[in-house]
C-alpha cells in the first residue's frame, strides 16, 4: 500500500487529532510503516491527512510520547517510526513504585505468583550459559556466606542479582521487563524483611542451590516449587503487612 493511501478519512464525531494519532497508530501496528521508516514530510501528511500544520504537529508530539516515533538531527533528519520496546512499561512501573504507589504488600503477592513462574519457565527456556551465569553469581554469594554477618548487605545484593538473572532466563520480555523494574526500584528489599542472621543466609543460599539443580535437571515443577518455598520462608504474608499498616 502506497502512504498516499494509508490513511482513511476522518469520522464526524472524532477529534482531528485523535484521527491523526489513530491513523498513524495504526498504521504502525499493521506494519504499513515499519520501524526505521522516516515519514513523509509535514506539508505531505497535512494533504494526505486533511489537516493543520498545529494539528499534525499535536499528534506527532503525543505519537512521540507514547514511544512510536522519534525525531532525528542531521541531515537525513525528521520523525522516524520507532521499534515497540517494553520500555514505557518499566518506566511507568518505575514511577509507581519511586511515588510509594506500590506497597510491601503487593510486592510479596506480585513476587509469589509472577516469580514462581519464571523460575518455573527459566528451567524451560535456559540453557548451559543461562545455569553457569547463575553458579557464577551463586559462588559470589558463598564466598559471602563464608565471611559471615559482615557480608550480609552484600550476599543479599548479590541475591538480588540472581533473580534478575533468572528473569532473564525466561526468555519473555514482560517478565524481564517488570521483575527487573522492580530489584532495580527496590533495592535491598529482601534483606530489609529478613533478619541479619547467617542461618537466613544459609538457608536462602540453600535454596538457590537447589533451584540451579531443578533448571539443569528441566524440572519446572520442582523450580516453581522451590521458588514458593524461597519466597514464603522470607516474605512477609498480606495479612501481616495488612496489620502493620494499620498500626
Amino acid at each position: 500500500m502506497s502512504q498516499s493511501n494509508m490513511f482513511r478519512k476522518k469520522p464526524e464525531k472524532e477529534s482531528v487529532v485523535e484521527f491523526i494519532v489513530g491513523q498513524i497508530e495504526n498504521a504502525i501496528i499493521e506494519r504499513e510503516l515499519k520501524p526505521g521508516d522516516k515519514l513523509p514530510p509535514s506539508r505531505e501528511l497535512q494533504k494526505m491527512l486533511g489537516t493543520s500544520q498545529g494539528t499534525l504537529r499535536e499528534a506527532l508530539r503525543i505519537l512521540e510520547q507514547k514511544g512510536l516515533l522519534e525525531a532525528r538531527l542531521g541531515r537525513s533528519g525528521g520523525l522516524y517510526v520507532k521499534a515497540v520496546t517494553s520500555d514505557k512499561i518499566s518506566e511507568s512501573l518505575a514511577l509507581l513504585i519511586r511515588q510509594k504507589q506500590i506497597s510491601a504488600e503487593h510486592v510479596s503477592v506480585f513476587r509469589s505468583t509472577l516469580e514462581v513462574s519464571a523460575a518455573s519457565l527459566a528451567a524451560i527456556m535456559a540453557d548451559a550459559s543461562d545455569t553457569a551465569a547463575l553458579k557464577k553469581l551463586l559462588n559470589e554469594a558463598e564466598a559471602h556466606l563464608k565471611a559471615g554477618i559482615d557480608s550480609y548487605d552484600a550476599f543479599y545484593e548479590v541475591e538480588d542479582r540472581m533473580h534478575a538473572a533468572l528473569a532473564t532466563m525466561t526468555q519473555n520480555p514482560l517478565f524481564e521487563s517488570v521483575l527487573i523494574t522492580v530489584y532495580k526500584n527496590l533495592p535491598g528489599y529482601n534483606k530489609e524483611l529478613i533478619p541479619p542472621q547467617v542461618k537466613n543466609m544459609k538457608d536462602s543460599f540453600d535454596d538457590w542451590v537447589q533451584l540451579i539443580q531443578s533448571i539443569e535437571n528441566r524440572r519446572p515443577d520442582k523450580a516453581g516449587w522451590i521458588m514458593t518455598r524461597h519466597i514464603q520462608r522470607f516474605l512477609p504474608s498480606p495479612r501481616m503487612t495488612r496489620e502493620e499498616n494499620r498500626q
